[in-house]
């Protein structure tokens, strides 16, 4: 059987996906859950840590509104790579967050999926993160 080559995504998709992680982490930090949602496809999926999968819009804007109050939040694209109209991206990140009076410092990584939409543009379909140690 011959081998199809499966055309791998451009440096602009490439540069598109990366654009998405400014607006993201500035919607977490205003706890702008529809903004933060604009970003994802209907059916997105959190897997967050230490709490149950989040499937589809609702369940990830519930999950949401119950995250602690975000004071700092940076974020970087280590690796990017796909093909046609699905990518994942990889990464670490570094959160403040402000919970029941008490600042928190959470360092992690994460994986994202990207799906590409009819009008070119890439929304998050799947986001998955865990931390490097107990948040404290």
């Amino acid at each position: 059987m011959p081998t199809v080559a499966t055309p791998t995504i451009t440096e602009k998709d490439i540069a598109a996906i990366r654009a998405t992680m400014d607006p993201w982490t500035e919607a977490c930090i205003a706890a702008d859950w529809d903004r933060v949602l604009s970003m994802c496809t209907d059916d997105i999926v959190f897997l967050p840590p230490d709490a149950p999968i989040a499937e589809g819009r609702a369940a990830a804007k519930a999950y949401l509104e119950t995250y602690p109050d975000i004071k700092k939040f940076t974020a970087d694209f280590t690796h990017i790579e796909g093909s046609r109209d699905l990518a994942s991206a990889r990464g670490a990140f570094a959160i403040t967050a402000e919970a029941e009076g008490n600042e928190v410092s959470i360092t992690g990584k994460f994986t994202d999926t990207f799906r590409r939409q009819p009008d070119g543009t890439w929304l998050y379909t799947s986001v998955i993160w865990n931390h490097d140690h107990p948040a404290g």
